[in-house]
C-alpha cells in the first residue's frame, strides 16, 4: 500500500474516474458519481481560494506496481500505459474536480496536489467489497448485490483458512429476507410498501431501507425462541406487533419522516425488546398474540419505573454520577409518548446512534415491562 499525492490532471488520466448518472454497474459497483454531490463539492473549490481536501482517495490496482526509490527515500509508482487505478472512495470528489476546471474555467485546479492511498494487488471482488464498505450510508446499494458481494468475499477467506462453512450465509439471514419481503407485501402490515427494496428506487412513502430492516432481525432469529418459527409465523407476530406499537404511537407511523421509530434505531431497540418479551412467554402462546395482546403487553412503557429511586451519592467521581442519571432518565421515560422517538428530540432515541446506546434503550424497556421476579 502507498500514500502520496498526485495532481488533479494525473488523476483524470490514470483512473476509471466517474462521469455523471451514479448508477451501479451489474456488479453493483458504482462506477458513477451522482452529480448533486459533486457539484457541491465544485462549489467549494470555486469559492475557496486555498481549498483543502482532508481526507484522501482511496485506489485499486490489479497488480503490483514498478517502482523507484529516489535518493531522498521518496518512491515514485510506475502505473502502466493503458493500465487504471479503480476508484474505491472518492469519486464525487474527483466529479467536482472535473466540474470545477471543464465548467467553472478554474485551469489553476489541474495542478492541484490530491492526498492518495493506492492499494496493489486488490483484485475485483476486493475492490468491488472496499467500495460497498466505504460507501454504506451514503449509497443505495442494491441489497442482494450488498449480500453477492459478502458472500464471494467471505468464501474467498474460508478457502484462504483452509476451513470451507456448509453455507456462508446464516439461517436467519436467509429467515430475515423472506420475512422482510412478506411484510412489505403485507397489505395489514404498517411496513406495506414502507420498505425500499434491493432493486427499487426510493419513494416518498418508503421509510427504510431492506438492508437495515433486515439487519435488525438479528437478535431475534438468533434467539431460542424464534429460531425454530417459520417466516410464516413471524411474519404475521411482526404485523401484529407494529399493529400494537401503530395504535399506541400513531404520529410516528402517520408522519415518519419526523420520527425515528420506523428507521433503523426504532427497528433495532423494538425488535430487541420483542426478542425479550418472547423469552417470558411459551412458544405457543406468543404466536397467538395480537395487536391488542401486545397493546396491554406495552402499555407499561408509558407509564414511569416506580421502583427506580436516586442513589445515595457515591465516591467514584462524575463518571459514575452521569451513567446514574442517564439510566434514572431512561426510567422515566414515556416510551409511548411520539416526542421521545422524534427526529429532534436532543434527549430522545434520535440521538443514540451505535448499537450499544439501543441496548441500553431495550433493556430500560423490558425492565419495565418485566415482573420484578424475573428475570429477561
Amino acid at each position: 500500500m502507498y500514500t502520496g499525492v498526485m495532481t488533479a490532471e494525473q488523476i483524470f488520466e490514470c483512473t476509471d474516474s466517474a462521469n455523471e448518472s451514479g448508477t451501479p454497474d451489474s456488479t453493483g459497483f458504482p462506477l458513477e458519481a451522482g452529480n448533486s454531490r459533486a457539484m457541491a463539492f465544485a462549489r467549494y473549490l470555486k469559492e475557496n481560494p486555498k481549498p483543502l481536501v482532508q481526507t484522501a482517495l482511496l485506489f485499486g490496482y490489479r497488480r503490483a506496481f514498478g517502482m523507484e526509490v529516489g535518493s531522498d527515500g521518496r518512491v515514485t509508482v510506475e502505473i502502466p500505459a493503458g493500465e487504471t487505478l479503480r476508484v474505491i472512495d472518492g469519486k464525487h470528489r474527483i466529479r467536482g474536480f472535473r466540474i470545477a476546471i471543464d465548467e467553472f474555467r478554474i485551469e489553476r485546479l489541474r495542478s492541484y496536489c490530491v492526498p492518495v492511498v493506492i492499494a496493489e494487488k486488490l483484485d475485483e471482488i476486493d475492490a468491488q467489497y472496499l467500495s460497498m464498505m466505504f460507501h454504506e450510508t451514503s449509497i443505495r446499494w442494491r441489497s442482494s448485490l450488498d449480500r453477492n458481494l459478502q458472500d464471494q468475499h467471505m468464501f474467498r477467506e474460508h478457502c484462504a483458512s483452509g476451513k470451507f462453512p456448509e453455507g456462508i450465509r446464516s439461517d436467519w439471514e436467509n429467515k430475515a429476507d423472506a420475512i422482510c419481503k412478506a411484510v412489505n407485501a403485507n397489505e395489514k402490515s404498517p411496513w406495506h410498501g414502507r420498505i425500499q427494496m434491493g432493486e427499487e428506487p426510493k419513494t416518498e412513502h418508503t421509510v427504510v431501507r431492506e438492508l437495515t430492516f433486515t439487519q435488525s432481525l438479528k437478535e431475534l432469529g438468533t434467539s431460542k425462541a424464534f429460531k425454530h418459527h417459520s417466516p410464516e409465523e413471524v411474519t404475521k407476530l411482526l404485523t401484529e406487533y407494529w399493529l400494537a406499537w401503530k395504535a399506541l404511537v400513531p404520529d410516528a407511523f402517520n408522519y415518519a419522516a419526523k420520527y425515528v421509530l420506523m428507521k433503523s434505531a426504532g427497528l433495532n431497540i423494538c425488535h430487541m425488546l420483542l426478542a425479550d418479551i418472547s423469552k417470558t412467554k411459551r412458544r405457543a402462546d406468543i404466536l397467538k398474540m395480537t395487536a391488542a395482546d401486545f397493546r396491554l403487553e406495552l402499555k407499561p412503557l408509558g407509564e414511569k419505573d416506580v421502583s427506580s429511586t436516586r442513589s445515595a451519592p457515591n465516591d467514584f467521581g462524575d463518571e459514575e454520577e452521569e451513567e446514574e442519571e442517564e439510566v434514572r432518565d431512561l426510567d422515566n421515560t414515556n416510551y409511548l409518548d411520539a416526542w421521545y422517538w422524534q427526529k429532534d428530540n436532543p434527549r430522545g432515541a434520535a440521538i443514540v446512534g451505535s448499537s450499544q446506546g439501543h441496548k441500553l434503550i431495550r433493556k430500560a424497556m423490558a425492565k419495565r415491562l418485566r415482573p420484578t421476579n424475573q428475570v429477561v
